[in-house]
């Protein structure tokens, strides 16, 4: 050939790909004088595991050709007997929450001389993405057959049970070939909760509160920081401060923490009723639940002084006892108020029968008074009944009760004495069908004339009808006895016994 020729050769047909398994190549050259042109095709070592593979070289029809103008090239596939294959080293990892973060490793088998990257995916189980934080892809070197990746665990400070996500290794690599992943090629990682530790519990065992502050405030805490809100609830219990009357949480049960914080704190109001008491009391109790771990103290106690001990205003009745005649009519007793004059009050009158009863002795017109703040006294009216009645003098009692805002009573009764205005009454005249009351005097004193006429007869009778008069001349006037001669033999002759 006294010339150089270039001719161009196309790839046609087969199951090998011009640039993946081969790459693209320039036309045959002949130089001069040479009848035969020689070129060298790089094959591709992809690592691919696949069957063997053709294409086929065509030489142009712009020159004249003679058989065989084409030619089957076969690439054998040398990763048959490879077995390369990707595992996780562990079908089950463990890792305390607190740890920070797991290592998961990878296991390649067979060839490992290409370098090669394999994707995985991640599934939640008990455990979400706020447990854990996902990486991406294994990367194998050349000739590395072992690759391990730390997957960070996000230690949230929350009580709550072991959680778990999985791990899954992909069918393919990065590029998109496909890889025989082996069992176990799904692995779980169990995050052990460490919260167990952190518990709740008051700043104070106790706290004591003037009832006129109005307010107090109660902190709760917790044993360790928390990355997240933790709310925590609380009972409230009355004890001598009731709820509602003494105190009042405002409906509010819960303490709410913020992410990072170690206390939170709400107040109870305090409810100032100017009653004067004594101090009083009442609880409130953390409660447990499933993430909450209660620690000590659990209850506080809120203590409550009163701070209405020194008031002095009192009432009273001005004086322990009024006396009023019957024909007094209309008349007002006074309730007096000392210590001062800075409350107003009310009180409760009530009247109770003594000797003297309500509506036949007297009417009491008032039940209720009421002193303004700035006075000092109230009157009490009450009738007294003028009956008529010749009677011994009467009395009753009024009683004073129930003062409020915080007025005291001093001395509660008075006694009230009505005296008689009536003189005796003369004997009633009776009925039709009785006697009169001058006939019954005149009977009884005709009763007693009669009487001692009656005896002076039966005196004097005797002696009117003795001859001359001498007994009863003797009853009246006579001369003693001579006493009696006593005779020898015991006979006195002149001794006569019936001689008077």
């Amino acid at each position: 050939m006294s010339r150089s020729y270039g001719h161009e050769v196309t790839v046609t047909g087969g199951t090998a790909t011009a640039g993946t398994d081969f790459p693209n190549f320039d036309p045959f050259s002949f130089a001069v004088g040479n009848t035969v042109a020689c070129d060298q095709i790089t094959i591709t070592d992809d690592t691919n595991d696949e069957g063997s593979e053709t294409f086929t070289l065509a030489i142009s029809t712009n020159v004249a050709t003679q058989n065989p103008a084409t030619t089957v090239v076969t690439i054998s596939d040398d990763d048959d007997d490879a077995d390369e294959t990707y595992s996780w080293e562990d079908d089950d990892y463990q890792v305390s929450e607190s740890a920070g973060s797991v290592t998961v490793c990878m296991i390649r088998t067979g060839n490992n001389n290409p370098q090669r990257t394999i994707p995985v995916s991640y599934s939640s189980g008990s455990a979400n993405s706020n447990d854990y934080t996902q990486v991406g892809s294994w990367t194998f070197p050349a000739n590395d057959n072992r690759e391990c990746r730390s997957i960070p665990i996000n230690n949230d400070n929350t009580y709550e049970n072991d959680e778990t996500f999985y791990i899954d290794i992909s069918t393919t690599d990065s590029a998109g070939n496909s890889i025989t992943r082996v069992t176990p090629y799904r692995t779980s990682v169990t995050i052990d909760d460490n919260d167990d530790d952190i518990t709740y519990y008051w700043s104070q065992s106790s706290v004591s509160v003037a009832e006129s502050t109005g307010a107090v405030s109660l902190c709760m805490r917790r044993s360790a920081t928390a990355n997240n809100v933790q709310n925590v609830q609380v009972s409230y219990s009355s004890g001598t401060a009731v709820s509602g009357v003494d105190f009042n949480n405002g409906g509010s049960n819960v303490f709410s923490f913020a992410s990072n914080s170690v206390q939170d704190c709400n107040t109870v109001t305090i409810i100032n009723d100017d009653d004067d008491e004594n101090t009083e009391s009442f609880t409130a109790q953390i409660l447990s639940s499933g993430n909450i771990n209660v620690g000590t103290p659990s209850v506080t106690t809120v203590s409550i002084t009163d701070d209405d001990e020194d008031n002095d205003e009192n009432i009273q009745w001005s004086t322990p006892s009024h006396t009023f005649g019957e024909a007094s009519g209309t008349v007002s007793v006074t309730v007096t108020k000392t210590g001062g004059t800075s409350r107003s009050t009310t009180a409760t009158v009530a009247a109770y029968s003594g000797s003297a009863t309500a509506g036949s002795d007297f009417n009491l017109a008032t039940t209720f008074i009421s002193i303004p703040a700035g006075s000092s006294s109230a009157t009490v009216s009450l009738t007294i009944i003028n009956d008529g009645n010749d009677e011994p003098s009467e009395s009753f009692t009024l009683v004073l009760s129930g003062a409020t805002n915080n007025v005291g009573i001093s001395q509660s009764t008075v006694t009230i004495t009505i005296t008689d205005n009536d003189p005796p009454a003369a004997v009633a005249a009776a009925d039709d069908d009785g006697l009169t009351g001058g006939e019954i005097a005149g009977i009884v004193v005709g009763s007693l004339i009669g009487i001692i006429l009656i005896a002076g007869i039966i005196i004097l009778f005797p002696c009117l009808l003795m001859p001359g008069g001498n007994m009863c001349a003797g009853l009246f006037n006579r001369a003693p006895a001579p006493a009696p001669v006593t005779y020898q033999g015991g006979y006195n002759p002149g001794y006569n016994p019936g001689y008077i």
